[in-house]
C-alpha cells in the first residue's frame, strides 16, 4: 500500500515537471520599445512565440520618454530603444545591462511615382522649384530630428544647398480627422496619399510601411555624403526573468534581424554586437 502511495506521489511529481513548461509559457515579459519598431517588433516576437510561447506586454512610446517611465518605476523587462543615450543612460543607474546596439536607422525620401530622382540625383530633385519637401514635427516622427542634419551634409554634395532646402522643408503635422477615412493608412502613406508632398525625408523603415500600403510610391536610398541616422539600442532589467533573456537574444540572433532588415533596418553583424 505504502509503495502504491510512493508511486503515486512520484508519478504525479514527474507530472508537474513535465508541465512546467507549459506553466512558464504562461509567464509575462514586459517589452517597452520604440514607436519606429512597432510593426517590425509585432513580427518579431510573433515568430519568438512560435517556439517559446510567453505573454508578451508591449508598451510603444518615444525612447526618451520611455527611458524617463522606466527610471521613474515602470516595470519594463526589456527594453528596446531608437537611441544608444537612454538604455546606456540606464545602465549607468545600475537597471540592466550590457546596452547593446543592434541595429541602425536611416534616413530614406519617399517620393511621388511622378518625381524623377535617383540617388544619385537626389540632390538635385530637392532643389527643383517643382518638388515640394516635407517632414514632419520630432512629436509625430522621431526621424525628423536627422532631418536637418541631413540638409547641412547636402552643402558636402553642393553648396549653397542648405539655405534653399531649409526653405522649403514643409513642416506636416498629423491629422486628426485623417485617421476617420475609409483607408487605412499609417501617417506617411496618408500624406502622400493626401497629396501633402512630393518627397517626404523620413528613416526608411517608415517609407517601406507606406509603400506596403501605396506600393507606387518610390523609396529613394539617400547618398553616403549626405547619410544620417539612429544608432537602436536594446537592454535587459537585471533582475528580469530568463525568458526576457531569450526574448532579447532571440532579437539580436540571425532570424531576428532577418526580420528587422526586412523592415528596412541596417542590421549589426554579430561580431560588433
Amino acid at each position: 500500500m505504502k509503495d502504491g502511495i510512493k508511486r503515486a506521489i512520484t508519478i504525479s511529481t514527474l507530472g508537474l515537471a513535465l508541465t512546467a513548461p507549459s506553466v512558464m509559457a504562461q509567464e509575462q515579459v514586459s517589452l517597452f520599445a520604440a514607436n519606429s519598431l512597432q510593426v517590425a517588433l509585432m513580427e518579431v516576437t510573433a515568430d519568438f512565440n512560435k517556439a517559446n510561447p510567453l505573454d508578451i506586454k508591449t508598451k510603444y512610446a518615444s525612447s526618451d520618454l520611455l527611458g524617463k517611465a522606466i527610471a521613474g518605476g515602470e516595470q519594463a523587462d526589456v527594453f528596446v530603444s531608437a537611441n544608444m543615450g537612454a538604455p546606456q543612460k540606464l545602465e549607468a543607474q545600475g537597471w540592466g545591462g550590457p546596452a547593446v546596439m543592434f541595429a541602425r536607422n536611416k534616413l530614406c525620401a519617399l517620393a511621388q511615382p511622378e518625381v524623377k530622382a535617383s540617388t544619385e540625383t537626389l540632390i538635385e530633385a530637392m532643389l527643383d522649384d517643382n518638388v515640394r519637401i516635407g517632414a514632419f514635427t520630432p512629436k509625430a516622427d522621431s526621424s525628423a530630428e536627422y532631418v536637418w542634419e541631413m540638409l547641412a551634409k547636402a552643402e558636402i554634395v553642393k553648396s549653397g544647398s542648405f539655405n534653399v532646402l531649409s526653405r522649403k522643408v514643409l513642416t506636416l503635422n498629423t491629422d486628426e480627422e485623417s485617421h476617420k477615412t475609409p483607408k487605412a493608412l499609417n501617417q506617411y502613406a496618408m500624406a502622400m496619399d493626401e497629396k501633402k508632398t512630393d518627397l517626404l525625408l523620413t528613416y526608411c523603415t517608415n517609407a517601406f510601411l507606406a509603400k506596403k500600403d501605396l506600393p507606387s510610391l518610390q523609396v529613394i536610398q539617400i547618398q553616403p555624403e549626405m547619410l544620417v541616422g539612429g544608432d537602436y539600442g536594446l537592454l535587459v532589467r537585471k533582475e528580469a526573468p530568463e525568458s526576457a533573456w531569450k526574448l532579447a537574444k532571440y532579437i539580436l540572433s540571425p532570424e531576428g534581424q532577418k526580420t528587422l532588415n526586412s523592415y528596412g533596418f541596417v542590421t549589426i553583424p554579430s561580431d560588433k554586437k
